[in-house]
Formats: structure tokens, C-alpha cells, sequence
């Protein structure tokens, strides 16, 4: 019987490292990249979503998903669980659908596993972290917790759609700021391997 061992990488300064509570990976990750380099660079294309807020797990998924734990005693790699995906999923697909983006296909929720178990191994993530309604047609982010809402908080469109439209805008910027540096990395690339 071949018995693959598997290699744990250290995992680059930043975010992540101050996410998670390990600092190994390996590689490929849930994305299906061999290189943590690739990892690093597509975890930048988020930095528009992650400044919207869109979840408090938001962060937490993305580097599960992108650095998930190496542990050389099991025979996979550690990364999110479908529950987490999915609550993820729920909080920021509306944002990128309202600027004309999918949610990312290497992060289809069907691809994790159910649950942490003998076959199967992931983190469910927090349950407490407090998620903050969303309100899409005002752009904005109510920033205080769900349950506290006991009456619904009702503004006119004038009183909010400066700030609204200034909020929008950004995002809106940073979006296609990171774009158009994926796509220059692309073409960079194809360069360099000759495509």
C-alpha cells in the first residue's frame, strides 16, 4: 500500500496568521492551487468584500478554504465546514450579485464536507460571532446585532442616499481596482509561461 506524506508549509505572514489558530498548510487547498503564492494572490481579490463586512465569519472561511490546516496525522486537509460555507454564502452573495459577480465557483459549498467526523474533517467555525443585517437597497450595514432588533429602523432615501451612494462607489472602485490586477497578474503570467 503507497502511503503519501504529506508536507505542512508555513503559511504567509498576515491576515490569515492572525485568524487562525495554526500556521501550517499545505497544498493544493480547497481552491484547488498547489502554491501558496497563488493562494496569497487570490485571497487579495477578496479585500472588496472583506472591507464591506458582509460577514464576521467571512474572513475565517476564506482562510480555511485557502490555507487550510495541515496536520501530517491525517490523511486530509482541514478546512471549512459546509455550515460555515453556507452561512458565508447567505450573508455575501447578495453583495456580489448587486455588482454583477457569482459567488465564486472554487468555493462552491457542496465541496466541504457536512460535519467534523471520523471520515471527514473541518471547523464549523464560531457560533457566536454576531452577523449585522444587511440592507442592499440602502447599501449600508446596519452595525449593531440582530437581536437587538425589536422594531424595524425606518430612514427616508434622501436622509441616507449620500452616503450610500459614496459607500456603493467605493466598493464599487475597489472592485474593479482588484479585477483589473487579476487580470494584469493573468496576462503576466501567460507571458512569462509563454501562453
Amino acid at each position: 500500500m503507497l502511503h503519501i506524506v504529506r508536507r505542512c508549509q508555513d503559511i504567509p505572514r498576515g491576515m490569515c496568521t492572525r485568524t487562525v489558530n495554526y500556521n501550517v498548510t499545505s497544498m493544493p487547498n480547497f481552491a484547488g492551487q498547489d502554491k501558496i503564492q497563488d493562494a496569497e494572490l487570490q485571497l487579495q481579490t477578496y479585500a472588496p468584500l472583506i472591507q464591506y463586512g458582509c460577514s464576521s465569519k467571512l474572513i475565517l472561511f476564506l482562510c480555511l478554504a485557502y490555507y487550510p490546516k495541515c496536520d501530517e496525522s491525517i490523511h486530509n486537509n482541514i478546512g471549512p465546514c459546509r455550515s460555515l460555507c453556507l452561512d458565508v454564502q447567505k450573508r455575501c452573495q447578495p453583495i456580489l450579485n448587486t455588482f454583477g459577480f457569482p459567488w465564486p465557483g472554487v468555493l462552491e459549498c457542496t465541496k466541504f464536507p457536512l460535519s467534523n467526523d471520523q471520515e471527514n474533517n473541518c471547523m464549523k467555525g464560531p457560533v457566536d460571532l454576531e452577523e449585522y443585517p444587511v440592507d442592499l437597497d440602502r447599501g449600508i450595514i446596519h452595525r449593531f446585532p440582530k437581536s437587538n432588533l425589536t422594531t424595524p429602523i425606518t430612514t427616508t432615501s434622501t436622509q441616507l442616499a449620500p452616503s450610500s451612494r459614496d459607500n456603493v462607489g467605493n466598493i464599487f472602485n475597489l472592485l474593479l481596482n482588484v479585477f483589473f490586477r487579476t487580470i494584469k497578474g493573468i496576462i503576466r503570467d501567460m507571458k512569462t509561461n509563454g501562453v
